[in-house]
């Protein structure tokens, strides 16, 4: 999504959609790329998608915290980050688009997971019993290794659909993820992307019913290893 990384690299052949798309002067791509990665502009639409009103860049920042998740780190986390997609990722046409959409979505499930903490303060109380945490540098197995533990009845992974979209909770009924909807959106977002470098869905597998690590949690907070995965950031 991200155009030259540094001097002397260049990206990969891009498929000819697109191709097709980037040279589209109209549709929704188009007219989403042209929106600015603004602060003001992302908070205020996620705001009013959720239902949520503010009058200032302040007042919308305040809705996206709660005493003991405040929401200054994660804003501040967000206003690096625009920067940097602004200013250095070099973002082609569809990867404006589709950037503006992650965000929204990011932006969209901390609110929610505000209005968790509103309704029930006591879950943050809650305690996983004797967690298996899988720990390791990058391309070393971790992810075929979560994957394996995942295939055995006695331990509960979260999934894909789940960590990108959690509320409401999805609870301890496994049989739920064939009528959930968010399986779906979940699959076109994580399977969307990784279809414009061509070859990569052959290397890994994405999808919005297999097990997903927790770097998908930590981008509520947008400090997370996805960004700098996705976009050529600091």
């Amino acid at each position: 999504m991200s155009g030259a990384a540094g001097e002397g690299w260049q990206p990969p052949q891009r498929p000819d959609w697109v191709l097709a798309l980037e040279q589209a002067e109209a549709g929704p791509i188009a007219e989403e790329a042209a929106l600015p990665l603004s602060l003001e502009s992302l908070l205020g639409e996620a705001a009013a998608r959720q239902g949520c009103a503010a009058a200032t860049v302040s007042e919308l920042a305040g809705l996206y915290g709660r005493p003991g998740f405040e929401a200054e780190p994660a804003i501040e986390n967000l206003e690096r980050l625009l920067a940097a997609l602004e200013g250095e990722a070099r973002l082609t046409r569809l990867g404006r688009s589709m950037t503006r959409r992650f965000l929204l979505r990011l932006l969209e499930v901390r609110l929610q997971l505000m209005g968790v903490l509103d309704a029930d303060p006591g879950v943050v109380e809650e305690v996983i019993q004797a967690p298996l945490i899988v720990a390791g540098a990058p391309r070393t197995g971790t992810t075929i290794l979560h994957t394996l533990l995942a295939a055995d009845p006695r331990y509960r992974v979260p999934l894909g659909w789940e960590l990108l979209r959690p509320v409401p909770s999805p609870g301890a009924d496994a049989a739920r993820a064939a009528t959930d909807p968010r399986v779906a959106l979940a699959d076109r977002e994580l399977v969307g992307p990784q279809t414009v470098v061509s070859g990569l869905l052959s290397i890994h597998a994405y999808g919005g019913s297999n097990p997903k690590e927790c770097l998908s949690a930590m981008s509520f907070e947008f400090q997370s290893e996805e960004f700098t995965a996705r976009y050529a950031v600091p």
